[in-house]
């Protein structure tokens, strides 16, 4: 029989190593029918290897908000704001971030939304785009995941307030005929302004830890279409992770992380 020490951590928009700018707070206040300013707070956020993506080509690093034209076309834009820089071959995205975030992105607490049939749906933050201020399509546009900030509605919303989770499965068996099952949860817990409905969701909500070794996450308590009720205040939620190991995985020590973020559509 061989066995295994395990421990799994992830943390609300963030991971380990890596920095990259990251929008933690937004707050949305509607102007018109079709615009909104959205109030921002950035933070330098260690997000690990995900933010070292090669950029693909010739193109921008653009601050700036998914934006929906219509309620079926959306692209990413910079608008008014026009932050934004041509990246060079051979940069990753977190190094043209970092770059923007320092020469022009720093000094930003504010981002517009204007010539839109509403704000739902949209996030904030830094990604790579073809073309600036403008790049579409939207399924051609890079960032890591959970980096792209969702906007809540008006100026109401909900934020994750535990600095990080650790789920330790501790030492565990390779059992040699058979699969190996853990289960773990953790606290978190989730501030929100007034009651709504959210979605909680994983950068990866099944994380590879080895060969033959992963585990799943999930939040104990959600509808079947993937929301949650919240109460204005403190929201204490758990957090599952069921851990498999089949038979031929390897003896050592495996952790791994995952980013957390919060959606309101």
């Amino acid at each position: 029989m061989r066995s295994l020490s395990i421990m799994f951590m992830f943390l609300p928009v963030s991971a380990m190593a890596g920095l990259y700018p990251v929008m933690v707070e937004v707050d949305t206040q509607i102007t018109s029918a079709s615009s909104a300013i959205y109030h921002i707070k950035q933070e330098l956020i260690e997000i690990g290897d995900a933010s070292e993506i090669p950029v693909p080509g010739p193109g921008y690093i653009i601050m700036g908000h998914r934006h929906f034209d219509s309620t079926t076309s959306s692209y990413w834009t910079s608008g008014n704001d026009k932050v934004y820089k041509r990246t060079t071959i051979g940069q990753t995205v977190g190094e043209a971030a970092r770059d923007l975030y320092y020469t022009q992105g720093a000094k930003k607490n504010t981002l517009q939304h204007v010539n839109g049939p509403n704000n739902l749906g949209e996030c904030v933050g830094y990604a790579w785009g073809v073309a600036a201020p403008i790049s579409r399509p939207w399924e051609s546009v890079i960032f890591p995941p959970g980096t792209c900030t969702y906007v809540p509605p008006g100026r109401d919303w909900c934020q994750i307030v535990t600095p990080e989770v650790v789920l330790d499965h501790g030492q565990l068996s390779i059992l040699p005929n058979g699969t190996q099952m853990s289960n773990k949860t953790a606290d978190m817990d989730i501030d929100c302004t007034s009651p709504m409905s959210v979605r909680v969701v994983f950068g990866d909500d099944v994380v590879n830890l080895g060969v033959g070794i992963q585990s799943s996450l999930k939040l104990a308590r959600e509808n079947k279409d993937g929301f949650i009720s919240l109460n204005a205040g403190v929201n204490h939620e758990v957090v599952s992770s069921d851990l498999t190991i089949q038979k031929f995985a390897s003896s050592g020590d495996y952790s791994g992380s995952t980013v957390v973020f919060i959606t309101y559509y």
